[in-house]
């Protein structure tokens, strides 16, 4: 949906004076019949050109001899750049022809030898002549298949060695150790090569693209000092450390303990970023796929409307022998991209507001689960592998990547999130709200989204709270909408609405409307996606070079998440939008741009036209909050059942405006009969 312009190139008398004019993609009249460069003023403002040449070309200003040093110095440099360049391809082409070295021997008694020919072979750019294990000088020629094999043999036993290293609780305590990879140009689509970190050689591209996934714990069990037993099964509250958020002790002489112990090695400072400070971020990538330019445009995008479904007009809904209900947008002939403009797609629509919200609402249909699912992939393969480094490591991808030291975690206030996934459930949209296609060429009817087919995020705090958000909503006229400029900055093109729509259901609604699923979102299956073991195996590539047998993991997971077999163009769209969104989520985590964002977003609704939120007055809508409130805290104690408080919501919104308020407040509906509740 991006569209780009040819920007004239600038000489350097017209740039400083017409910058915003080449910001916008467009060139004045002035510049365009013009040919002479430098025309971008005016014609007046032209400089005289001189007709005859000075007298005096050497002359003693010191101007020439500035040209004679600048014009050395360039000679210089070009030489330099030369030399440069051929160092580097002999030097290339010196490491691409050489042959395997033979695994360093590890008998004791020829360690004194290998150790005086090494800094012979480190002077000598030319390679020597082999020497044997007995002692015995000279170069011994092998077959070269056999010589091959055995290098390998001896390379798989140096890697397992190293590996066999590794302390049994790094190996074991769940933390999931990947192995280091190393990448070759050749093989970048193919299956990772695993080596160990001694034996890259000179001249060799290492990327350290191996990731651990740090999974918190839903809950902790037990306290975290190793020679400690106690935790909430026997009555003792647990505290969790102020610092990283990371360990929870029974007691500050357990915490002390074990500081010293080992928490002191990896506790650090954790970057804790608040979910509702996030989200709009998260919404912002979601609506720049949808730009993604390998997804085609929507069918009813690219043929005129030939009736009215706008809004507010209700005689447009049919039903299906199903029972289905939903708008009629009836499709005419094809309508060339170049003659697309609003008038022509959509002659009966009354306003440029109304054309252009109903048509975002089709632009955003489609492809709900992968890009729902790519957003929480990227949330964990680029966020939960960070961890605090006292100091940076060459061979860590925190520091090869991000060059950050900090551990960055989401948080809800001030409760971590400790689990991230996705729901499967049922949206409640109107008949009004839900679009169905029909062609008057083709003959055939194109569904809508299906709101009983919906997806949504959710996290999970350790205090045991659930907040979800929404990225599918705005195609059933959901039109919560969320200011996007303070959340645009490093990997991230501004999309080309100045908000983007995101429903996010946090604490604030919690308290007035616990039982939103009761409702309008009806969870029906969910899947955790933080605490999956399936999706560690991707976590260790670029982020642009995820090969597709690696993201099997995730293929089966969404069609897990479906309930059915995806379609290839589904698994393709999955791919392109992790690779995108880990894109956009390492640079925002390199730069710390989520420490720059707004507490809370700038949140607003884009109505139709004549469509109110409510006719209540201020002193009805207080009531109405305190009212419910009131019934959120009495369904908190169990003083009521769900049911009951369902029934107490709908009897608040259908009774009438004069009733709603009093002088001593809300009225209390009658619609428990005999339950008798504490105040």
């Amino acid at each position: 949906m991006s569209r780009s312009y040819s920007t004239p190139i600038s000489t350097p008398s017209s740039s400083s004076g017409s910058n915003s004019q080449q910001m916008s993609g467009y060139t004045s009249s002035s510049s365009s019949l013009g040919g002479t460069p430098g025309s971008g003023t005016s014609a007046k403002a032209k400089s005289p050109t001189p007709t005859t040449k000075p007298p005096n070309v050497f002359s003693n200003d010191g101007s020439f001899l500035d040209r004679i040093r600048r014009s050395m110095k360039e000679e210089e440099d070009k030489k330099k750049e030369k030399e440069a360049l051929e160092r580097k391809l002999h030097f290339a082409d010196r490491f691409k022809n050489r042959r395997k070295r033979r695994a360093q021997s590890h008998d004791p008694e020829t360690q004194g030898e290998h150790a005086e020919n090494t800094h012979e072979d480190e002077e000598s750019p030319k390679k020597k002549p082999r020497v044997s294990v007995d002692g015995q000088d000279g170069a011994e020629e092998k077959d070269q298949s056999k010589d091959n094999a055995t290098t390998d043999n001896s390379a798989q036993a140096e890697y397992q060695k190293a590996m066999d290293s590794y302390p049994a609780s790094l190996k074991d305590s769940g933390l999931k150790i990947l192995k280091v990879g190393r990448w070759d140009a050749e093989r970048r689509t193919q299956s990772q090569t695993l080596s160990s970190p001694t034996m890259s050689k000179p001249g060799d591209v290492v990327y350290i693209d191996g990731r651990t996934v740090y999974a918190p714990d839903l809950e902790y069990t037990k306290c975290s000092a190793r020679t400690c037993k106690k935790g909430p099964q026997d009555g003792t509250a647990l505290r969790v450390c102020s610092s990283c958020g990371e360990a929870a002790y029974c007691s500050s002489e357990c915490q002390k303990i074990d500081w010293k112990d080992r928490h002191k090695a990896w506790c650090g400072k954790t970057d804790r970023v608040d979910i509702e400070r996030f989200y709009p971020f998260l919404a912002c990538i979601a609506y720049v796929n949808h730009c993604h330019p390998d997804i085609p445009l929507h069918p009813a995008l690219l043929h005129q409307i030939i009736n009215d479904p706008g809004p507010n007009n209700s005689s447009e809904i049919v039903e299906f022998p199903n029972g289905t209900s939903a708008k009629l947008v009836l499709l005419g002939t094809e309508i060339p991209v170049h003659q697309l403009n609003p008038e022509t797609w959509w002659p009966a629509g009354r306003t440029l507001q109304i054309r252009a919200k109903f048509h975002r609402r089709i632009f955003t249909e489609g492809l709900l689960l992968p890009n729902t699912l790519a957003i929480c992939l990227a949330l964990i393969s680029e966020m939960y592998t960070t961890t605090y480094m006292p100091k940076p490591d060459p061979q860590s991808w925190q520091t090869f990547k991000l060059n950050t030291q900090e551990r960055v975690r989401l948080t809800h206030r001030s409760s971590p999130i400790c689990d991230i996934g996705i729901v499967q459930g049922s949206v409640r949209v109107t008949p009004q709200d839900r679009l169905v296609y029909y062609s008057m060429t083709s003959h055939e009817f194109i569904m809508g989204d299906d709101p009983d087919d919906h997806y949504w995020m959710y996290f999970t705090t350790r205090s045991g709270n659930e907040y979800f958000l929404d990225i599918g909503m705005f195609t059933f006229n959901c039109a919560q909408m969320i200011k996007c400029e303070p959340y645009s900055n490093h990997g991230f093109y501004r999309p080309m609405m100045n908000t983007v729509p995101a429903f996010f259901y946090g604490e604030d609604l919690r308290r007035t409307i616990p039982r939103l699923d009761m409702l309008a979102w009806k969870p029906k299956r969910k899947f955790s996606l933080l605490h999956d073991e399936r999706l560690y195996e991707m976590m260790g590539y670029p982020q642009m070079d995820v090969p597709d047998k690696q993201m099997q993991g995730a293929y089966n997971i969404m069609e897990e998440i479906a309930g059915r077999k995806c379609t290839g163009f589904e698994r393709e769209m999955l791919l392109t939008f992790t690779s995108n969104v880990r894109m956009c989520m390492s640079l925002n985590l390199k730069h710390r741009d989520y420490l720059n964002f707004p507490e809370k977003p700038e949140i607003v609704l884009e109505l139709d036209p004549g469509e109110t939120i409510n006719d209540c007055s201020e002193e009805e809508d207080r009531a109405l909050e305190k009212y419910m409130k009131k019934w959120a805290r009495r369904l908190k104690k169990g003083y009521i059942s769900p049911e009951q408080w369902v029934a107490a919501f709908h009897a608040a919104n259908e009774k009438p405006h004069a009733n709603r308020y009093t002088k001593k407040g809300p009225l209390n509906f009658d619609i428990l009969g005999d339950l008798r509740y504490e105040p």
